[in-house]
């Protein structure tokens, strides 16, 4: 039997500043909620390579991101759009469950197929593990999509993930 799978491999620098979110990546982080996660609507981590400066994340790969997906297209029927905020609700209540912010909900963080029939979270280089009753106060996450606390620097948990959905939306 022939198994057809497609992997994207991310290149994370260790301790890197990102000017564009104003934070630092932490791939050990990353790499660690990913190995603990597993739900359909987010991605898969199948393997990490570790070096001094750089952390390598195979990852299923999947054709577009979603920003890619609505861009220059059609309107897309009130079905899809429900599809793609009932995948990403899905994926927030579980994760929110374990007590994760994920804190850079936008487009380009979305993963999915032409149809919009699978639609996945990526990219939790600037998640937090969050303990009950247990605040940010750093600001994170693209401008564009951050809820007003994290932008007021007035303490923030999963709300924040579940405003940048709905500017998403």
């Amino acid at each position: 039997a022939h198994l057809s799978l497609s992997l994207s491999l991310s290149l994370l620098h260790t301790n890197i500043y990102n000017t564009h979110t104003h934070t630092h990546t932490q791939p050990g982080t990353e790499a660690r909620i990913l190995r603990f996660i597993s739900h359909p609507n987010c991605v898969e981590l199948y393997d990490v390579f570790e070096e001094r400066e750089r952390v390598y994340l195979v990852m299923k790969m999947l054709p577009m991101d979603f920003f890619d997906a609505i861009s220059g297209k059609p309107r897309f029927t009130e079905e899809k759009w429900y599809g793609v905020c009932h995948s990403l609700a899905s994926a927030l209540v579980y994760l929110h469950d374990l007590g994760i912010v994920h804190r850079d909900m936008k487009p380009e963080n979305i993963l999915c197929n032409e149809s919009l029939s699978v639609v996945k979270l990526t990219d939790f280089g600037l998640a937090r593990i969050l303990l009950p009753d247990m605040h940010l106060n750093l600001d994170a996450g693209t401008a564009a999509y951050k809820a007003p606390e994290v932008i007021n620097s007035k303490g923030y948990g999963s709300e924040a993930d579940i405003w940048g959905v709905g500017v998403i939306m």
